[in-house]
């Protein structure tokens, strides 16, 4: 997820000497898929506007399905939590992890950072510090994680 790029932008976009401005993920969406029609937090499923929401309210609706009128997180104070179901806890019960990976949050769910609100995992009250911990990751572990 780009935040602040169109798809276009990033999915296919080439630079100025013709080479693909992101590669990596270009080939990722060729191969695995990508949403072209996804809408941030301030609209319903059925296109009524829901309110004009800040980043935090759109990955809370990204990692729970439910808009920002139902899990209550409104705006980008970090912390504020909700108590809705989620990816991450369905990963749990289901005896799976599901990492959030990401360049700048330090080290697990324990360590503040300026970023935090965008930092989905950290929003859930039915996510332990255990799990939390050890499924907010930094950046750097991602490829030795897929290989």
């Amino acid at each position: 997820m780009f935040e602040n790029h169109t798809y276009n932008q990033v999915i296919g976009a080439l630079d100025s000497s013709g080479s693909l401005e992101a590669p990596y993920i270009t080939g990722l969406a060729r191969k695995c898929g990508s949403s072209q029609n996804w809408y941030d937090a301030n609209y319903r499923v059925n296109g009524i506007v829901d309110g004009n929401y800040n980043s935090k309210p759109s990955y809370a609706t990204l990692t729970n399905g439910l808009p920002p009128s139902v899990h209550g997180l409104l705006d980008d104070t970090s912390s504020t939590k909700t108590s809705v179901d989620n990816i991450y806890n369905e990963l749990r019960l289901a005896g799976k992890n599901g990492k959030d990976y990401y360049d700048a949050s330090g080290s697990g769910c324990s360590t503040g950072f300026n970023g935090s609100y965008h930092d989905a995992i950290r929003y859930y009250t039915d996510i332990d510090s255990t799990y939390c911990n050890s499924n907010d990751v930094s950046l750097s572990t991602f490829m030795n994680d897929v290989n």
